[in-house]
């Protein structure tokens, strides 16, 4: 890290997670949220 760089701050159920911001993350969270959405239901069953 360096002083400019930029973090994401992301809520855990220890705390907070800090992790740096790079181009590879951002398009790894799109895609991400992108099946989420689509596998909603069955994410939420095998949370269960």
């Amino acid at each position: 890290m360096a002083e400019g760089d930029t973090l994401i701050v992301t809520e855990t159920q220890d705390g907070v997670c800090l992790t740096p911001y790079t181009p590879e993350l951002d398009s790894a969270m799109s895609a991400f949220e992108i099946t989420r959405k689509k596998y909603r239901n069955a994410l939420k069953k095998l949370a269960k």
